[in-house]
């Protein structure tokens, strides 16, 4: 469910949730689901079926869970649980490709708001989940939010952002939020450090998107599109990922199709990226 897992943490994890799995069916049957979703790519000649059985059962395991009165008993359960499914979400919004790129942003945009609520639940079962068997994996998921970049992989999109006439002080900041943390991904990317996942922020950059660029994304705001390339070429980065694939290409491409040539400008180190790899 998270290929980027350092090996050592493999076998804790797998144990962590299968044992919370066959306390809470609600869980166990998400896991069943993204199983079954990662079957739908293994077996592409079976790909509707495996798709409609996943549907399936995530159906019913958000069924379970909302059915469920939740104690300090199945704390750790329901954390699981909501990131798996913040997970599966990404998953099939990035392998959706019904609609064009205006049905693909709407659908990135809901997926951010469910990871936004998954925070929630992260923030509120914190103290349990640091005396778990998943502390382990807690300390090596969570990125420093206040960390200083290194890297220049951003400094052309600050300095657009920064010129641009369109956006307001506050719209600024928001892409400057934005962009922060995709810099310090790509800092994990080119220069990884010791006992944490070089690839965890592409996973979950949309817990840590400001309101006000989530709306920006919402009203299909161009610059805000943008700022969305470079988040493409880090897609691409984790092109192997079977939960990713081609998805930086086709939103890379989509982005540049939407906006137009005017802002090829924008784009063009993201498609830098895909044509020669990251520098």
């Amino acid at each position: 469910m998270s290929p980027e897992l350092d090996a050592s943490l493999v076998e804790t994890g797998t144990r962590a949730v299968i044992g919370e799995a066959v306390k809470s069916p609600f869980l166990l049957y998400e896991c069943m689901a993204v199983s079954a979703r990662h079957l739908s790519i293994l077996r592409p000649e079976r790909y509707s079926f495996f798709l409609r059985q996943s549907v399936q059962l995530q159906t019913k395991a958000i069924a379970m869970y909302n059915a469920t009165k939740f104690d300090e008993s199945n704390c750790v359960a329901s954390v699981l649980f909501s990131s798996i499914l913040n997970r599966h979400a990404l998953i099939d919004v990035l392998a959706n490709r019904d609609g064009g790129f205006s049905s693909f942003l709407d659908r990135f945009v809901q997926s951010v708001m469910l990871q936004k609520g998954i925070r929630v639940v992260f923030n509120e079962a914190w103290p349990q989940l640091l005396e778990s068997d998943l502390r382990p994996i807690m300390e090596w998921f969570t990125p420093d939010r206040d960390t200083v970049t290194a890297g220049h992989h951003c400094d052309e999109l600050r300095r657009l952002i920064f010129l641009t006439p369109v956006l307001d002080p506050v719209e600024k900041e928001a892409c400057r939020r934005a962009v922060h943390f995709l810099q310090l991904a790509f800092d994990n990317v080119t220069n990884p450090t010791p006992g944490k996942s070089a690839y965890q922020i592409a996973y979950v950059w949309g817990i840590y998107l400001p309101d006000e660029f989530c709306a920006l994304l919402k009203s299909h705001k161009p610059e805000a599109v943008a700022v969305m390339a470079w988040y493409a070429a880090l897609l691409h980065q984790s092109r192997d990922n079977w939960q990713v694939g081609d998805a930086g290409v086709f939103i890379l491409n989509s982005i540049s199709d939407f906006l137009g040539p005017e802002w090829a400008h924008w784009l063009g180190w993201p498609f830098s990226v895909l044509r020669d790899g990251l520098h």
